[in-house]
């Protein structure tokens, strides 16, 4: 038996929202009123961009996009991500051969079917090695289920499998071979596809189980950059906004986190911590981190906390740059789509330090790191503990390394002759 779901659409919400703060926002970026599916050949692989499309399709200079990535593991991260982000997002899923396809396939199904956040917000987009796509019968095929899949979706049939538990999509059997950390897997192409598949002027790449704070942020954070005129940010490509990371206990601290007086109370009663503090400090401890959890600014004066539930706009806590004491500083940015320096892909989630060419991409381009007042990113609950790494994987590393600190260190330095010395990989 199947009941028609009737959906309450936050579209309307959402643009009672903006009208008032991003109306008279005069980017320069092109709008989309329609996401069409569409394949494209991106380096190794091909991609079925808007696989799964959104219902809404919002315009370039209302919303800020999270671009994202995983694995068919990752995808039940999504909804809960929507749901607290309340914007677009885009999302890269790697699917290496047929049996992942039609995994996903099923799993984006029951999700857009059943959770109305994934929906409305989140649009997913497939991508496989070249050699899965040899035969163009198998990917005409795939775009064929594709389109019936969505159409059925679209039909928003409200089946018993939805009323089985909150998360009916996580019930789908994904076999170990797919889940497995020895599987190489291209962890940048998903990051760069993610970000191709953006259609917002601002971008937020990031990680799918890392939730940002507060609610609305995205709309705040375009609020702040209409009023901010004086600042000229809009005309600032070379400005890029981070947010603070964080990890919290998973048995006692507040997830996901609504704001930072919340934050902050988990800080000082140690259920939340700064994110990979034992693994990576310098990677991730961010200027002036002291101050900004203590609620001072970065001359040591209270900053005045806002209530949560206004609209007004984030705040910008202080600036800093990659270089001298933060030279392996590792910030996850909202920042222009059109400046953002890609990933390079031949690195793997593996071998690790994947980010570390990008980021001494914007080092080079004298990026300026504005630091969000408000803004922060809360990694899905568990604090990650430091192990030793498995001998296949030390294996990776060492190889990566040297990949990175040979052939990509000349490849960067004869780029950007002049930022040899102060930025780091």
């Amino acid at each position: 038996m199947s009941v028609k779901l009737i959906w309450v659409s936050f579209g309307h919400l959402l643009d009672n929202f903006l009208l008032t703060g991003t109306a008279n926002l005069s980017f320069n970026c092109s709008h989309s009123s329609y996401i069409k599916r569409k394949v494209r050949v991106h380096g190794d692989y091909v991609v079925i961009f808007n696989a799964f499309n959104s219902q809404r399709c919002p315009p370039c200079d209302r919303e800020v996009t999270i671009t994202t990535h995983g694995g068919l593991g990752y995808l039940r991260y999504v909804p809960i991500l929507a749901e607290n982000w309340q914007a677009a997002i885009s999302f890269a899923l790697y699917v290496p051969n047929e049996a992942a396809f039609q995994i996903a396939t099923s799993i984006m199904a029951t999700m857009q079917t059943c959770s109305s956040h994934a929906n409305n917000f989140a649009t997913v987009h497939f991508y496989f090695p070249k050699a899965e796509a040899n035969d163009s019968a198998v990917l005409e095929r795939r775009l064929e289920v594709l389109k019936e899949t969505r159409m059925a979706v679209d039909e928003q049939e409200y089946t018993e499998e939805c009323g089985v538990s909150s998360t009916p999509w996580t019930k789908h059997v994904i076999p170990q071979s797919a889940l497995s950390k020895q599987v190489p897997y291209p962890i940048n192409a998903g990051r760069n596809i993610a970000i191709e598949g953006a259609t917002t002027m601002y971008i937020l790449p990031s990680d799918v189980k890392l939730v940002p704070g507060p609610r609305f942020l995205s709309h705040k954070f375009l609020r702040m950059i209409r009023e901010r005129r004086d600042l000229k940010l809009e005309e600032r490509p070379d400005v890029a906004f981070a947010l603070h990371l964080f990890e919290v206990d998973d048995k006692t601290g507040d997830f996901p986190m609504p704001d930072k007086r919340i934050l902050m109370e988990n800080i000082r009663t140690r259920r939340a911590f700064r994110f990979h503090i034992k693994g990576c400090k310098e990677c991730y401890t961010m200027p002036f981190a002291d101050e900004w959890e203590r609620g001072l600014g970065p001359d040591g004066s209270p900053v005045e906390p806002r209530d949560p539930t206004s609209d007004l706009p984030v705040r910008i806590h202080s600036k800093a740059t990659r270089e001298g004491t933060f030279a392996a500083w590792d910030p996850i940015v909202i920042a222009m789509k059109s400046a953002f320096p890609r990933y390079d892909e031949r690195l793997t989630w593996q071998g690790k330090r994947d980010r570390k060419p990008q980021m001494f991409e914007m080092c080079a381009q004298n990026f300026t790191f504005a630091i969000l007042e408000e803004g922060f990113l809360v990694h899905q609950p568990g604090v990650k503990p430091l192990r030793p790494q498995p001998e296949w994987r030390k294996a990776v590393i060492s190889r990566q390394s040297a990949l990175i600190d040979g052939q990509i260190r000349a490849e960067l330095v004869a780029k950007y002759p002049d930022a040899a010395d102060r930025c780091s990989l």
